[in-house]
């Protein structure tokens, strides 16, 4: 069968579909009469006649089959229906779609090749000047639209094929004497029975059935109203089919470990997980909008339960069959889930891994299995739940929050709440950030072992990161983020209160080192209160530092030591020097443009609006000068590769402060290349004996920078003229430098 091509989707008239379906809509209403005539008519003057001889069985019984046919004629032009009428309403999206990325790529000057085989390749085509940066942005720009479309038309193939399987069996094939064959409710419905029919044959699926059976579960797992993940789910059985379905695809896979095969099986648990998450997700309340089908609540129950069992994969080796929490925390790494759901899964596993730490590492392979149940690779084999179910509230923001803030439930070994049961912890951020808890290693080869042994804190940090900042901790920062609720400020506040106090536990080396990038991110995240407390301590007033939501209040010299230590973590450093860069700028537009009843002139309030963000540019650099990394290149890296913060942090200021200008036109670009400056100035001395070179390195750019965010205010107000201008400048100049001087001065322990 031939693939739906570019040229296919984006050419083709649909109003042929369109009127299709408007007839057998027809069709479905003139039926359905005859069939309540055939009902209610012919078939109960039938039943209600005294028929006689012969009548009596050959005539009664020929009016009953007659009836049905009417009926079966019915359901299978509402099936015939019910399919061409979604197929057309999908299909008229995804053109829609196409269209409109193929003029944003021809507007991008990208040109679109149709390659004929489903897939397109796009290339840079520029007509303008031609640069370096030009071509490297094009080329960039050609590489999204690239996928943009590609998804696109495998969506379209999905749907084209999936279509055409269901009128067949709608139809019936040879059978055409006899109407009442497969019915479907709708496309969903048939898409999920292929689905079903591929994962009945498990391991022995092609590569190509396992392809289709991927675009099956990706396009339509995370569907808004649940239809088709909850009949998939349902259609495997229940969650003991469900983990036995997943661990054979993983475990006893007959195909060669190619790595085409490989990837396949790391989108299949990423889809796979999707999809279990918006099947347990709870319907909405009426009214508004939701998910109209879920699986039961029983469902988090049973997978408790069958957590501590072991699922029988092998009776050869029967030591080495996973247990149910193995298996199901490989899904659980992969979507948003309901906090109603997945904590108290998330409690089970963390309470039973504080009694017996050991318990998972019981049926570890002797050999190594490099892909266990987590294919991804990403944070481990996946043989200690731990881990998983720390993923999988670093990528459920709600849940996590409520995992770190709400009272712990007590439970017991099979999964079972314990309502008079006592726990040895308070809440599970102090029991994990404990320096004695165990972390082990989620690796079955020995080469692998000490690589892995960040793996659970690095998923720790991720599950705070959602808790705190309300996102996904991998979330795409352009695409917005909610206000900080009261509960995850308040964690915020515990953790640098935890580690400002205890700054070695996530030093160079410890244990619990991995989570800095995290709190690089989280860091980022609560800017306008990091800086507010800087310079007015913990209880200053938010007016002048406008939080992201709720305020976290923090102890400034804690505050302080808690920065002096993530900043040496490379990816923590550059988000936090791009979030307080873009902040201060937008402190500085404010201060020269935003309306305000203050006498102070404008020469101290540019001193005041650069003067907290300079502390923390000055904590950051001397962070960076007394890192373990023997390179800074990682700095600089880490710094562009975190540009993305200046967007959001302007983004989020922008509602809160208001200024003359227009915020994100004028200053991300801006500020994004003036970070990077910096940091790359930072860079020039590489080796710990010429920190004063650093340092004085740093110092200039913070000094730069301050000096630019005025410059750039300044454009937006034509009252300031060039000799205030050059004050202003100047006082942000001095007060940048004392105060990055400040900042540079604290260590760990404090001023």
């Amino acid at each position: 069968m031939a693939k739906v091509t570019y040229t296919d989707l984006r050419e083709v008239p649909l109003t042929t579909l369109s009127h299709a379906v408007d007839d057998w809509k027809d069709m479905v209403d003139r039926l359905g009469t005859l069939d309540d005539a055939a009902r209610d008519d012919m078939l109960a003057k039938s039943e209600r006649a005294e028929w006689a001889g012969v009548n009596a069985t050959v005539t009664r019984e020929f009016v009953r089959k007659t009836a049905k046919e009417f009926g079966d004629a019915l359901a299978e032009a509402r099936s015939v229906y019910n399919v061409l009428n979604e197929t057309y309403t999908d299909l008229s999206g995804l053109q829609s779609d196409l269209r409109t990325v193929a003029r944003e790529a021809g507007s991008s000057s990208v040109r679109i090749t149709d390659n004929g085989d489903g897939t397109v390749t796009c290339s840079a085509a520029l007509t303008g000047p031609y640069t370096d940066e030009a071509l490297k942005a094009c080329e960039a720009d050609a590489k999204g639209f690239q996928k943009r479309i590609n998804d696109v038309l495998s969506r379209a193939e999905e749907i084209d094929t999936t279509a055409a399987q269901a009128l067949r069996r709608s139809y019936g094939g040879a059978d055409m004497y006899n109407f009442g064959h497969t019915e479907y409710d709708s496309l969903d419905h048939a898409e999920a029975e292929r689905a079903l029919e591929l994962a009945a044959l498990g391991p022995k699926m092609t590569d190509r059935q396992l392809a289709e059976f991927n675009r099956l579960v990706k396009y339509n797992g995370t569907e808004p109203d649940g239809e088709f993940a909850t009949r998939f789910y349902k259609g495997l059985g229940g969650p003991k089919e469900s983990l036995e379905f997943y661990a054979r695809m993983v475990r006893d896979d007959p195909h060669e470990a190619s790595e085409t095969r490989t990837k396949a099986l790391a989108e299949m648990q990423r889809n796979l997980g999707h999809t279990l998450a918006n099947a347990t997700e709870p319907d909405a309340p009426p009214g508004l909008d939701g998910p109209k089908h879920h699986l039961p609540e029983s469902w988090s129950e049973e997978f408790r339960r069958l957590g501590t069992q072991q699922i029988e994969l092998s009776t050869t080796y029967a030591h080495e069959n996973p247990y149910g929490y193995q298996v199901l925390g490989g899904l659980l790494r992969y979507g948003d889930y309901d906090p109603g759901f997945l904590n108290p899964i998330a409690e089970h596993v963390v309470q039973l891994h504080d009694t017996n730490p050991s318990l998972f590492a019981r049926n570890a392979p002797l050999t190594d299995d490099p892909l266990g149940f987590n294919p991804s690779g990403d944070l481990g084999s996946g043989f200690v739940p731990l881990t998983s179910v720390l993923e999988a509230l670093g990528n459920s923001p709600e849940a996590a929050e409520r995992f770190f803030t709400d009272p712990p439930t007590a439970y017991r070994e099979d999964g079972t709440p314990a309502p008079k049961g006592t726990l040895g912890f308070d809440n599970y951020f102090d029991l994990m950030a404990n320096k004695d808890f165990h972390w082990p290693a989620d690796q079955a080869s020995e080469a692998l072992f000490n690589d892995s042994l960040d793996h659970g804190p690095d998923a720790f940090g991720h599950a705070l990161e959602a808790a705190t900042t309300g996102r996904p901790h991998d979330a795409d920062l352009t695409a917005g983020a909610p206000w900080h609720s009261a509960d995850a400020a308040q964690l915020t506040q515990r953790i640098v209160e935890m580690f400002g106090s205890q700054p070695a536990l996530i030093d160079d080396g410890a244990p619990l080192a991995a989570l800095r990038d995290s709190f690089g991110e989280m860091t980022s995240d609560y800017m306008p209160d990091f800086q507010r407390v800087m310079y007015m301590g913990q209880t200053g007033d938010t007016s002048t530092y406008p939080p992201f939501g709720s305020a976290a209040s923090f102890d400034p010299s804690k505050a302080q030591n808690f920065l002096s230590v993530v900043g040496k973590e490379p990816d923590a450093y550059g988000a936090i020097t791009n979030a307080q860069q873009a902040y201060t700028g937008v402190l500085v537009d404010q201060a020269l443009n935003g309306p305000s009843k203050s006498t102070l002139d404008m020469n101290d309030r540019v001193t005041n609006a650069v003067t907290s963000g300079s502390v923390i540019a000055g904590i950051m650099s001397e962070a960076r000068a007394n890192s373990a990394y023997e390179s800074h290149e990682e700095f600089v890296k880490a710094t562009q590769e975190k540009a993305k913060w200046t967007e959001r942090i302007i983004g989020g200021a922008a509602g809160l402060i208001p200024v003359a200008g227009e915020p994100i036109g004028w200053i991300v670009e801006e500020v994004t290349n003036s970070v990077v400056e910096k940091a790359e100035k930072d860079s020039l001395n590489e080796a710990k004996e010429k920190g004063d070179a650093d340092y004085n390195s740093g110092r200039h750019g913070t000094i730069s920078a301050a000096e630019l965010a005025v410059d750039r205010a300044a454009r937006s107000n034509a009252n300031i003229n060039e000799d205030t201008l050059r004050d202003l400048k100047t006082s942000a100049r001095v007060a940048a430098g004392d105060s990055f001087n400040t900042g540079a001065a604290w260590n760990e322990g404090g001023q």
